[in-house]
């Protein structure tokens, strides 16, 4: 059982009081003063990947890794609520550029050398094996993203504002996938977020605002953001798909997307 390595990291990282405080399908997470314990189930082992690019971030615009184990996590415990909350309740008013400066934050360059991780191509691998015709047009844009990738640089690979907590000293992001790949993938998960909120996501001109933001403040081409927003949805409905789940709202989402993809000149360079 995941609880029964309890004791062991309890001795080993000197904790006083760990308090159970949620469990998902993929870890426990316990509270221990300032500090955050999450152990990891089988399901969540791939996020160690996301451990080692906390590591490399150091506390810069991410929470900070204070140790880990093979299947373990200690973190600063930050008592901040998610943007999500902030956005569900008064809208996005405000964000976009907060989103913009976490992004050029997460992304500059750092004297460590980079870890290894996982490639953005083979994280939406699902994708590719799909054999649906609604899905061609996604997948040919996928393959002409990664064709056409200007450099790759250290990702997130999850970045949506259940992700983003509003810390005291600032915005710091948690539970990082831990991809490596063209750097306009990061913007791609806040077009269908926060949940809750399915009204945001799929209003043309909200998504239109994101994406003019991000490509003006980040250098990318709008059409490529977007382009990687569609495919992230076609990725998701993949997922969904395979594990027996409602794809419905990947389904609509997709189709907003790729429409405002069209409406911005469908240039992934330019």
């Amino acid at each position: 059982m995941t609880g029964d390595r309890l004791p062991g990291l309890q001795a080993r990282w000197g904790l006083t009081d760990p308090t159970l405080v949620v469990e998902t399908h993929s870890s426990l997470i316990y509270r221990d003063g300032a500090r955050c314990l999450k152990l990891l189930k089988p399901a969540g082992l791939e996020e160690m990947s996301g451990a080692a690019l906390l590591d490399w971030w150091n506390g810069d615009g991410a929470v900070r890794l204070i140790d880990r184990s093979e299947d373990a996590m200690l973190l600063d415990w930050i008592e901040g609520p998610p943007l999500g909350d902030r956005v569900r309740a008064t809208g996005d008013g405000g964000t976009f550029d907060g989103l913009a400066d976490l992004i050029l934050r997460l992304q500059a360059p750092r004297e460590a050398p980079v870890p290894e991780l996982t490639s953005v191509e083979r994280h939406i691998g699902q994708l590719f094996e799909m054999r649906d015709a609604d899905l061609d047009r996604p997948k040919a844009l996928a393959r002409d993203l990664l064709a056409t990738v200007p450099h790759e640089v250290p990702l997130h690979g999850d970045l949506h504002h259940e992700n983003i907590l509003e810390g005291w000293d600032g915005w710091v992001v948690i539970d990082p996938k831990g991809l490596v790949g063209d750097p306009a993938f990061e913007c791609a998960n806040l077009f269908r977020n926060p949940e809750g909120r399915l009204d945001l996501a799929i209003d043309p001109a909200r998504g239109d605002r994101l994406a003019e933001t991000l490509s003006t403040r980040l250098g990318h081409p709008k059409g490529r953001i977007l382009a990687w927003a569609a495919v992230l949805c076609a990725a998701s409905r993949s997922w969904n798909a395979v594990a027996g789940r409602d794809t419905t709202d990947d389904r609509l989402l997709l189709s907003v997307f790729l429409d405002l993809h069209d409406r911005a000149g469908g240039s992934l360079t330019a």
